[in-house]
């Protein structure tokens, strides 16, 4: 019946082009608005966070949340006028084995680019597919992987440096989401950059400690390098969470998150640290309504 319906609504649609086309006549701005489309950016940080299980299950609900959201913008420019994007990329892990390119290709979908005539079923095909693509990438990820040292690292900064310039849209409603504990670490601090007090590691948080840290960081402005972003974006970190049991780590990390996004030009940068994956979907959904 949903199928019957959405062709009779295309139908209409077409009949109606048809028609403006031959009598010559324009939607004005005042008789119609087209809102901005909306371009989702979800980026996958696969190091040793996925040491603990429930970190993977978490991710892909997530993900699917953020899926199902892009399926409802779709449908509500009835889909055969949809510009809306979906990606997915895992950010740079300097050694790993895993074919990304293959999965982020089969986990990106671009209504823009795809025919009229088969929206409806690639975003259909692609919604359905996306659960068996993201257990075989995270199954892949933790293969063989007991230990925080059998991990990678992953290079957050690197992708926002070299990727994201490239995955964000003009005219559009860019949203950013990271799934990631918060820290950006390497095996080899050598890796890391600097360039006064800001650098791309976060090997300097360890010098924080205290109850007086943030009074610190402020007074010697510590930070993460900005990267300067033209594109308007907004930037959601989901899974923050503590490698330490220090009481400020948390808020240490969203500190420097928020600093770092503000620099770099982010329209806001919201924090979801990691809880159950029902109260971390609530929270996502929240901000989306707010947008």
């Amino acid at each position: 019946m949903t199928k019957i319906i959405e062709n009779i609504v295309i139908f209409k649609v077409l009949a109606a082009s048809i028609f403006l086309s031959i009598s010559g006549c324009a939607i004005s701005p005042e008789q119609e608005t087209n809102p901005a489309p909306q371009n989702y950016i979800v980026l996958l940080d696969l190091s040793d966070r996925l040491v603990h299980p429930q970190v993977s299950v978490t991710d892909q609900e997530m993900i699917l949340n953020i899926a199902e959201r892009f399926r409802m913008n779709v449908r509500q420019n009835l889909t055969i006028r949809s510009a809306d994007k979906f990606k997915v990329r895992v950010i740079p892990q300097k050694g790993a084995a895993i074919d990304i390119n293959t999965y982020e290709n089969q986990m990106s979908l671009d209504m823009s680019q795809t025919d009229i005539a088969l929206k409806n079923a690639r975003l259909v095909k692609f919604v359905n597919g996306l659960p068996g693509l993201l257990k075989g990438l995270y199954d892949e990820s933790v293969l063989h992987k007991n230990k925080t040292s059998d991990f990678f690292g992953c290079d957050i900064w690197k992708y926002f440096h070299e990727q994201l310039r490239l995955d964000l849209e003009k005219g559009y409603h860019n949203h950013v989401i990271v799934l990631t504990d918060g820290y950006f670490d390497f095996e080899n601090s050598s890796h890391a950059i600097s360039n006064g007090q800001r650098f791309t590691s976060s090997d300097f948080y360890a010098m924080l400690t205290g109850a007086e840290w943030k009074t610190t960081a402020i007074e010697k402005d510590y930070g993460l390098l900005p990267v300067l972003l033209e594109t308007p974006f907004r930037c959601i970190v989901c899974g923050l969470n503590p490698k330490k049991e220090q009481l400020t780590e948390l808020e240490k990390l969203g500190y420097f998150w928020t600093k770092w996004m503000a620099e770099s030009n982010a329209d806001t940068c919201i924090l979801i640290p990691l809880t159950s994956t029902g109260k971390m979907k609530n929270e996502l959904n929240k901000h989306f309504k707010t947008e």
